[in-house]
């Protein structure tokens, strides 16, 4: 094992398809000071697993540096794909989350079989792009919820639960929303 695994594990760990690291938060994760070579030459930081440890540790874990910026310290990592499989299991590892104001915890646990499975196909058929991938599938589960709550409306009519919102409005979201 590398020294620099760990900070693989924090890349693996990530969901965000890309993610700007100090190199304090990089010492940090490695439990160690980066060598100075690491603050002096952008060289270091190349994507060349031959002849770099240390960026094996990324590169097995489906990221490349992206960007340094020496001066601030700096360095922008991004996902090579979005989705990677494990192929000792078949399985989903990592899913990249979206970007919005609230904050997604897009884990592998927290996802049934299907989820996972739904994610990746999307994300294929999507060119690797996981956000486009989870957007689609949200907008899926959208529709199929109004499509529900039409059916719960209609089914329950006059007697609409309180709070809920009436057909009227769901229907001029749907047609909006197209």
């Amino acid at each position: 094992m590398s020294k620099y695994a760990p900070l693989g594990q924090f890349l693996r760990d990530s969901f965000e398809s890309e993610i700007a690291l100090t190199f304090a938060k990089i010492e940090a994760v490695l439990g160690f000071s980066l060598p100075r070579s690491a603050r002096t030459y952008p060289a270091w930081w190349a994507n060349e697993s031959k002849s770099h440890v240390q960026s094996r540790a990324w590169l097995n874990e489906g990221w490349q540096a992206w960007e340094v910026k020496l001066r601030q310290e700096k360095v922008l990592f991004r996902r090579r794909n979005a989705m990677v499989e494990d192929s000792t299991r078949g399985d989903v590892k990592e899913v990249a989350s979206p970007t919005f104001a609230g904050s997604a915890d897009l884990r592998q646990e927290n996802l049934s079989l299907a989820a996972a499975r739904l994610l990746k196909d999307y994300t294929v058929e999507a060119g690797g792009q996981a956000s486009k991938a989870i957007a689609r599938a949200l907008h899926e589960a959208a529709i199929a919820r109004r499509g529900r709550l039409i059916d719960q409306i209609t089914a329950n009519a006059p007697r609409v639960p309180v709070g809920a919102p009436d057909s009227v409005e769901l229907v001029r979201e749907d047609r909006d929303g197209r």
